[in-house]
């Protein structure tokens, strides 16, 4: 597979068709928890409240299947020692069966028949799209019972027939893979395969990154991204590696600061409040309360489901043994106000660190 680096503003790595993860609620991945198994789920669901499910289009499997390879190729053909922080990856047309099978022999991904014998699920629904709805496509990762990963939800707003473009459905299925690999979101970056949204990159040089280029796209990774899922798939039984910070008061202070960057934008917050907020192994919002109202049930609403969208935060750092993490903090009166950067500046504090275990 042929594949170059070009030395711009970012390295460009060039694949043709092409922040933590606990193993179960306790151990981080390592080499044992590899290959990861994953199921598509071959029915198309409807959105709440419809009954109606229709089968997911053949086109969409092989799609969704790609978004898993891409990744695999990412790992391979990675840059080695003396690589630049920042990289580009082009995604070219989809892989045929023969190179779609060598990759899985990479041993990092592999396609199950049935639900019961995976990992990994991913699911798709159609959800109407109204007046208010962007277009395009979502997806959802999250940890669920029964399953060692857990599940991907891809949504399509509208029907599947409007959304010829395969790179749109594939980045979004790499952004969520990386978020089963243990990868957080990275809100600081705009162009970075882990960004909260936005994941691929418009830029004019090289050509096959510009907005108008047909047969490619490009994501941005970043070095410390790939080395992180590469340590864990060397490492020992039980010693893969976890969030880079020792602390969970490091931890904990880094939720907040993305919490209040994230939502410096929200609108209509003309009262302190305070949230709590239950995390799970990964950093997966699990709960979030308003302890001290905002000024109304509706900006409350808005201030929880931002934090929702901001998750998942990364894994807890290794010496936090407990499955879950609960903790309590404030958000100012005006956000981005320096008002509200000096009211919150400290204010973060624990609630019931021994917090009661996942079932």
């Amino acid at each position: 597979m042929a594949f170059s680096l070009r030395h711009f503003s970012r390295a460009v790595l060039s694949v043709w068709t092409a922040s933590l993860l606990a193993a179960s609620s306790v151990l981080a991945m390592d080499r044992t928890s590899f290959p990861i198994r994953i199921f598509i789920e071959p029915v198309l669901r409807d959105y709440q409240g419809q009954e109606k499910s229709s089968q997911l289009p053949e086109a969409a499997v092989r799609t969704v299947r790609q978004g898993f390879l891409d990744w695999v190729r990412v790992l391979l053909f990675a840059p080695g020692q003396g690589a630049p922080e920042n990289y580009t990856v082009i995604l070219h047309r989809q892989e045929d069966e023969q190179r779609a099978r060598l990759l899985l022999n990479a041993g990092v991904f592999t396609f199950v028949e049935r639900r019961d014998q995976a990992d990994l699920v991913v699911e798709a629904m159609n959800r109407p799209r109204t007046q208010d709805d962007a277009d395009g496509i979502t997806g959802r990762f999250s940890n669920v019972g029964g399953l060692r990963v857990g599940k991907i939800e891809v949504v399509f707003r509208g029907s599947l027939s409007e959304y010829p473009d395969e790179f749109s459905l594939r980045s979004v299925v790499m952004h969520e893979a990386g978020h089963a690999l243990g990868l957080a979101h990275l809100s600081d970056q705009k162009c970075n395969l882990m960004a909260p949204k936005n994941f691929t990159c418009n830029v004019p040089f090289p050509v096959d990154c510009r907005a108008e280029a047909a047969a490619t796209r490009c994501v941005g990774v970043s070095t410390e991204q790939v080395q992180f899922v590469q340590r864990a798939r060397a490492a020992d039984a039980g010693a893969g590696p976890r969030s880079p910070m020792a602390d969970i008061r490091d931890y904990r202070q880094s939720v907040v600061r993305r919490v209040r960057t994230g939502l410096v934008a929200l609108t209509g917050l003309k009262a302190p409040g305070r949230i709590v907020l239950k995390l799970g192994s990964m950093g997966q919002v699990e709960e979030a309360t308003v302890e001290s109202s905002f000024g109304s049930a509706e900006t409350d609403a808005r201030v929880l489901e931002g934090i929702r969208d901001l998750g998942p935060f990364g894994a807890f750092p290794a010496t936090w043994k407990d499955p879950t993490l609960r903790f309590s903090f404030t958000l100012g009166a005006l956000a981005g106000s320096k008002r509200a950067v000096s009211e919150t500046s400290a204010l973060e504090s624990p609630v019931g660190e021994d917090s009661a275990r996942l079932p």
